[in-house]
């Protein structure tokens, strides 16, 4: 349990004081490398036309030069740098003690992603990823629950030909948003897959037709909730084991946590996990370099949103042991 907001932030007052100072310093460099580009670029250009008018041609060349060597110079260490430097200092110094203060041993690293063979495991996407990326992920235990969870970036390639035989390569988002494992402390015998249902609320009993056209050759399973029926297709190998699952009380906590992130979010019942995918088209711990610190809401921001990955393994009541593995 993540402890309160007004609970954490007096410890952190002291370190986010010093951030700030960072952070200041840190932006008005970045305002002064634009400043840079934006001089060499007028620079450069009064300095091109007036050798052009003066026919100085021969001279234009280290003109552009020049120009384009401040431009990349002040762009790398004025604006980069300073942006980069920033992101790593917020999330060590204001993200990692709040996602410590979930429990003992839980691991926050901004660097690395949940392990590939999870994501593989969840048997969810298709096709298998050529470019796999994901940062900020945070792990442990969370009351008896094992979970693991990070951003994620995966991709596949197609790779095609123009008429003059030259080689292009196009890359395809495949997943891009959160990734959730958890160990749900029950071996599952078969899969149960459950996904957004477009298919019905876009074009009602029709969609049902098209919800029987299954992934890997599971049946597609009728539930009794017609709420949840509006907003999940459930396929199945196994349908007794599916209705197990899917209990009345976890299909309703299920509709929270899509509401909570009000995104089409899938899960993914195998072997002895839960996997969650919530598509997002933002990063989640980025900070805004232009926003002071001293700014308590937009703070409680950043907490609200660890609050929520924590939350869902405490909304579908993982930390609960009702089942063991066999």
């Amino acid at each position: 349990m993540l402890r309160p907001f007004h609970a954490i932030l007096p410890e952190l007052r002291r370190e986010l004081a010093d951030l700030e100072r960072l952070r200041a310093a840190l932006y008005q460099k970045v305002i002064h490398g634009w400043l840079k580009v934006a001089g060499s670029v007028v620079i450069g250009g009064a300095l091109t036309a007036m050798c052009l008018w003066l026919k100085w041609g021969v001279v234009v060349p280290f003109i552009l030069i020049s120009a384009v060597w401040t431009i990349a110079s002040a762009w790398t260490s004025d604006i980069v740098a300073p942006r980069a430097t920033y992101v790593v200092e917020f999330k060590r110094r204001f993200i990692a003690p709040i996602a410590q203060s979930i429990g003992d041993g839980f691991r926050y690293a901004p660097n690395r992603m949940v392990f590939p063979k999870l994501y593989a495991a969840s048997a969810i996407f298709q096709p298998s990823p050529d470019r796999y990326g994901g940062e900020d992920r945070l792990e442990g235990v969370i009351g008896k629950t094992y979970v693991q969870m990070s951003e994620l970036h995966t991709e596949y390639k197609t790779t095609s030909k123009d008429s003059k035989g030259r080689k292009s390569t196009t890359w395809h988002t495949i997943f891009k948003g959160l990734f959730i494992h958890a160990d749900f402390h029950k071996n599952f015998h078969g899969h149960t897959l459950v996904r957004p249902d477009f298919a019905e609320r876009t074009f009602g009993i029709l969609g049902r037709a098209i919800q029987k056209r299954s992934p890997g050759g599971n049946r597609l399973v009728q539930l009794e909730d017609p709420e949840f029926e509006r907003e999940f297709v459930v396929n199945a190998t196994d349908q007794i084991e599916a209705r197990y699952i899917l209990t009345p009380n976890m299909m309703r906590r299920m509709l929270e946590v899509r509401r909570k992130f009000n995104a089409p979010v899938t899960f993914s019942f195998i072997h002895s996990s839960l996997f969650i995918a919530v598509p997002l088209d933002r990063n989640l711990f980025e900070p805004r370099f232009g926003t002071s610190l001293f700014d308590e809401q937009y703070l409680r921001g950043y907490y609200e949103q660890i609050n929520s990955c924590v939350g869902i393994v405490e909304a579908l009541g993982l930390n609960v042991r009702i089942w063991g593995k066999e």
